[in-house]
């Protein structure tokens, strides 16, 4: 007899319950969330000697890495589909987690023919993902920390802002360890501000004297109580920003190293405005596992280049899609977007694409949509991307039309 099993998980113990092929409940337990609580699922489950699948409400993490190792299928249900699901026979909307890890179970024995189950890419590119995915975070704490920098010193020493072509390099964030102060640039002479810079690749004569010129011939209005409190914020920023562009430059490192000796690597790296950034991070969308997509339209519908259309009797409006996965969108548009400055075709069609009255980004996303099926379509066969060959059969396929017409 054919059995299936649901997990409630939570961060530190998951309610458990088995169902056979006619709906009844056969087993519930629950464990914790560590390696005693998982063999004793497992051997749960071993002992009813027959194949299980598992429904769960996560796509990655310690337990459903476990149960993969171990060789159980397990389906990742979206938590919208299952809290529909539970409507179905719970009409007063009573939510307890034995309720919940049921409705798991008795949802994949009528509808798991609609799931497939989780199929997971080689070593290397879980590593990379999950790199890719901090990258991400890091940059974003390190703008937000820009931005704070740049507002604290807006306030108390606005000339330091003034000095380098950028506000966010590192030779201001020196200048603000070692002279955290209007008043204490102010008393700096030539000399140890020629070393100063020099120390930090700004060497040229006539530039280091139009600094100094600059630091000695503004007379700034500066509070004594500002230099006081705000100086403390901003060396505690630069400090943190030093520290997070330590870590941004070697998990950079290790997505290149990665994606470099990747047998798929030079795919992405083919694909024009790809890039040191974007092509890992497009390696990591797609992975090594063929298995994982079965055409373009999972990968557009997925990370939300793809609108969601809804028809009723005459009605039809096509919407955007809000439900995706949100970084993977990010990846793909700001690839379609660098891809501008290198494909002509994909310039071509932005620009029509925004004389039609799109608007900037949403021609993005179109633009993106096409380019996932070019990535699909070199994912599968292993080919590097040709402008050329890819123009010509734009040219036939307009020739094509044309004839129909």
């Amino acid at each position: 007899m054919k059995h299936y099993c649901g997990i409630d998980w939570a961060s530190d113990h998951h309610d458990i319950s088995i169902v056979n092929e006619s709906g009844k409940k056969v087993n519930k337990f629950r464990i914790d969330d560590d390696l005693n609580g998982y063999h004793t699922l497992s051997n749960t489950l071993k002992s009813f000697e027959v194949e299980i699948p598992i429904a769960i409400e996560a796509k990655d993490n310690l337990l459903i890495n476990f149960l993969i190792a171990e060789g159980y299928e397990v389906y990742s249900i979206n938590p919208k589909s299952a809290e529909r699901y539970k409507d179905r026979y719970n009409v007063a909307g009573n939510k307890t987690d034995e309720i919940d890890s049921f409705a798991l179970a008795d949802m994949l024995r009528t509808d798991m023919h609609k799931y497939r189950p989780l199929e997971y890419s080689s070593e290397e590119i879980r590593k990379l993902k999950i790199l890719c995915g901090e990258y991400s975070k890091l940059m974003k704490d390190k703008n937000m920390l820009e931005s704070q920098l740049y507002d604290v010193l807006s306030k108390y020493y606005p000339i330091a802002l003034t000095l380098f072509s950028s506000y966010n390099c590192k030779t201001l964030y020196k200048l603000i360890l070692k002279y955290s102060t209007y008043e204490e640039l102010r008393k700096v002479s030539y000399e140890d501000l020629e070393k100063f810079l020099k120390e930090n690749r700004y060497r040229k004569a006539h530039y280091i004297k139009k600094v100094y010129n600059k630091i000695q011939g503004n007379d700034y209005y500066a509070l004594a109580i500002f230099d006081e409190t705000f100086s403390h914020t901003a060396r505690a920023l630069v400090k943190m920003l030093l520290i997070l562009e330590a870590e941004i430059k070697e998990i950079k490192n290790k997505m290149t190293e990665i994606t470099t000796t990747h047998t798929l690597g030079t795919i992405f790296y083919s694909l024009p405005g790809s890039g040191e950034i974007l092509a890992p991070k497009l390696l990591s969308i797609m992975g090594d596992n063929k298995k994982v997509y079965l055409s373009s339209s999972e990968i557009q519908a997925y990370s939300g280049v793809a609108p969601v259309t809804k028809r009723s009797g005459k009605s039809s409006r096509v919407k955007f899609r809000f439900a995706c996965n949100k970084e993977y969108r990010n990846t793909l548009t700001t690839f379609a977007f660098c891809s501008l400055n290198w494909s002509p075709w994909a310039r071509g069609y932005y620009d029509k694409s925004r004389q039609k009255g799109k608007r900037h980004y949403e021609s993005l996303r179109l633009l993106a949509y096409k380019w996932t099926r070019i990535i699909f379509k070199l994912w599968q066969t292993g080919e590097l991307y040709s402008e050329e060959y890819h123009t010509k059969n734009l040219e036939r396929f307009s020739k094509n039309i044309l004839k129909i017409a």
